[in-house]
């Protein structure tokens, strides 16, 4: 077995490691959103349907915001193999980030060589961004996948010919069903590309015309979608007509505040004061900037493309989403690889075997530091915006056999962590499902099973009627209900740093 061999198997080890490693418990938590893909996977294990009762759907409603099924349709088997928990839910997006991990190193070789694949594989494996992204379910893991892969197989098209440019123009047709980003990202690409390589796509004449129907036939399903009213509620909510303001958020994507310092400020989207990227990069992307330009060729001008488009659909709602602006990690992977492979080509004799441990030192140290900030100091002090607590609290209310679960409608979309942590059956909630608006997550009164959703007031009001009832309430809302009622705290859930997050109270 060959030493690059061995190298490209000890990275995707190390790669599955970092996107596998307590990947229930880690991050800390569990978001309303991972809850509602994973109900939703478990809706259509059960029922074909989402929970909402859409036979197959590919699109559906999350919380007011239409959105691709895809991820959702992905938990399906692990949920199948492993049960509804936060582990199956978790683990196609962890696996994506895996396999992105092995397609960019065979983009890379597409685009340099082999060695340059290598190193940006192993970049990838230990980003920070991409490690964050994979280990908690959400689609926009899917998007950088399927443009890689594209892009890949595109790039083998123009070397080999033959029928990749069919897959090529399906993979990124996929990108079209994974995040929102895509639906202005791939079209510009597309676009561009298309230009870049009008000669080569002119001299295949009709065998052009396949890949275009393919094209045509992933896009428009998709923009239906996007066009109606369901589809463009959360851009509705996010967007304004601010063109200054634009320009303002796209130079922050490409500024040294948000790759290199304090990254994205939503601390579920980025480690506290940490840059997307590591410092080391600070270095390698502008000599793999310096590489790329210095070569002039076509793909080099595709990867320029990329740069200058991956900004544009997360600048128009924010400055600084690491979310958004996901399809831009591979990509800084790839470009900080050609500025190590233009540092050893800089590096002579010996000088080249000290540059090379100089730089197998950095990664290795900036590795450890950033393992170390994700594993151990991050689930710490990012609890709370996990909504840490829910899991323990509804698995105490399940453990029971009250006749009522009283939930104050002040736990954020509450009745989603209900209807995922009691495995409540999805055949009996597409009946009468609950459905908010964009930009309005309070509701005042709903429920199913044995669970009601309620303001603190109206619970109060049926308090002295409470037998066999439990409460489950936000820290300190419900103490003053406890002490002129027959309702007492039994049960408190608190954070990692000590703070009670969720208290549990009982009326017999």
């Amino acid at each position: 077995m060959s030493t690059h061999v061995i190298a490209l198997a000890a990275t995707l080890v190390l790669a599955a490691l970092a996107r596998l490693y307590r990947l229930a418990n880690i991050p800390n938590g569990f978001s309303p959103d991972e809850a509602s893909y994973g109900y939703n996977g478990y809706s259509f294990l059960l029922t074909g349907r989402d929970r909402f009762g859409n036979a197959f759907p590919l699109f559906a409603d999350n919380f007011g915001d239409l959105i691709s099924t895809s991820y959702m349709w992905l938990t399906v088997p692990s949920i199948w193999l492993f049960g509804l928990d936060e582990f199956a839910v978790r683990l196609p997006a962890a696996l994506a980030g895996i396999v992105t991990v092995f397609v960019l190193y065979k983009l890379g070789g597409a685009v340099v060589n082999r060695w340059v694949g290598l190193v940006a594989a192993l970049l990838l494996a230990i980003s920070p961004w991409h490690i964050q992204v994979s280990r908690y379910a959400e689609r926009s893991q899917l998007l950088p996948l399927f443009f890689c892969l594209g892009l890949w197989l595109f790039l083998r098209w123009r070397k080999e010919g033959g029928r990749k440019l069919l897959w090529s123009v399906l993979c990124f047709g996929l990108c079209f069903y994974t995040y929102a980003s895509a639906r202005v990202f791939a079209p510009l690409f597309i676009a561009g590309a298309a230009l870049l390589y009008f000669r080569e796509l002119r001299a295949a004449g009709r065998y052009a015309l396949w890949p275009l129907g393919i094209l045509v036939a992933c896009f428009l399903p998709a923009a239906l979608h996007w066009i109606s009213p369901a589809g463009m509620a959360r851009a509705s909510y996010l967007l304004e007509f601010a063109p200054f303001d634009w320009l303002v958020n796209y130079l922050s994507y490409l500024g040294p505040d948000y790759l290199f310092f304090n990254g994205d400020p939503e601390i579920r989207h980025s480690l506290l004061n940490v840059g997307q990227l590591y410092f080391f990069e600070l270095a390698t992307l502008p000599m793999g900037i310096f590489f790329l330009v210095r070569r002039k060729r076509k793909e080099d001008a595709l990867l320029g493309l990329w740069l200058a488009l991956y900004p544009i659909p997360a600048a128009l709602p924010d400055p600084s989403h690491a979310i958004r602006s996901i399809v831009g990690v591979p990509l800084f992977a790839l470009v900080s690889a050609c500025g190590l492979y233009q540092a050893v080509l800089f590096a002579r004799g010996r000088n080249r075997w000290l540059l090379g441990l100089v730089c197998t030192g950095m990664v290795a140290g900036s590795a450890v530091v950033c393992g170390q900030r994700y594993f151990v100091d991050y689930p710490g002090y990012a609890a709370v915006r996990w909504t840490y607590g829910m899991r323990e609290v509804m698995h105490y209310a399940e453990a029971g056999s009250h006749r009522q679960v009283y939930i104050s409608n002040r736990i954020f979309l509450s009745h989603i962590f209900a209807l995922f942590y009691s495995a409540y059956p999805p055949e009996k909630y597409q009946r009468q499902p609950l459905r908010v608006q964009q930009g309005n997550w309070r509701y005042n009164d709903f429920a199913f099973g044995r669970y009601h959703i309620l303001p603190m007031w109206q619970i109060d009001a049926r308090a002295q009627q409470c037998g066999d009832a439990l409460l489950l309430a936000l820290a300190g809302e419900a103490r003053q209900m406890a002490e002129r009622t027959p309702y007492r705290l039994v049960h408190s859930v608190k954070v990692p740093d000590g703070r009670t997050a969720f208290e549990i109270y009982e009326c017999e």
